[in-house]
């Protein structure tokens, strides 16, 4: 009977180990199995560290602030994260991007003053740089603004950027302010 007994655990404890090991070699498998390509998608050739700390607000077709559920358009007016180099979305909710402007309700995280923007690109979509959207960034050190047309720059929109050295626009035409106005107080200011 006590022989019986030992045969009887041994056979219990050789199927558990081989459950065990049978198991392990399946999920080894199982992991090692790669992901078809069909099942990631990632973006390879395009990404924007800076876009999810955008602060956005929507405007209506005539460039203002709204509060309406479905905006003709959004404008950036705010920035809360650590990525130095900014490039401006051109959508945001399926809407353009077309203004950049400072808002007097948007306190914490606003563009002016900014000490952590270094490097700014702007979209094509963005047709409107409102008064002082970027007033005193002081290691803003680089801006271009992309696309073709025109855009309209406010009155001290860079002003005060001691660091600002390079302003490349590829519009065609910027109508608003002159540039003295808009680089006012920067290295790439017109001596008198």
């Amino acid at each position: 009977m006590k022989n019986k007994f030992q045969i009887s655990l041994m056979m219990i404890v050789v199927c558990f180990f081989a459950m065990i090991v049978s198991g392990c070699s399946a999920l080894a498998i199982w992991r090692s199995t790669p992901i078809s390509d069909e099942q990631v998608q990632t973006p390879i050739d395009y990404y924007n560290p800076s876009e999810k700390h955008f602060v956005y607000h929507g405007i209506g077709s005539n460039g203002v602030f709204t509060s309406a559920d479905t905006p003709f358009a959004y404008a950036v007016v705010g920035y809360n994260g650590l990525v130095n180099e900014l490039e401006i979305p051109s959508e945001y909710n399926g809407k353009s991007v077309t203004h950049i402007m400072a808002d007097s309700n948007q306190t914490d995280n606003r563009l002016q003053n900014n000490p952590v923007i270094h490097e700014l690109i702007i979209p094509e979509s963005v047709i409107y740089i409102g008064s002082g959207a970027f007033v005193n960034c002081i290691y803003l050190s680089k801006v271009t603004i992309k696309g073709e047309g025109t855009i309209f720059i406010g009155d001290a929109a860079f002003a005060g950027c001691k660091c600002l050295t390079s302003f490349v626009i590829e519009r065609t035409s910027i109508s608003g302010a002159t540039i003295d106005s808009y680089l006012n107080g920067t290295p790439l200011q017109q001596p008198n």
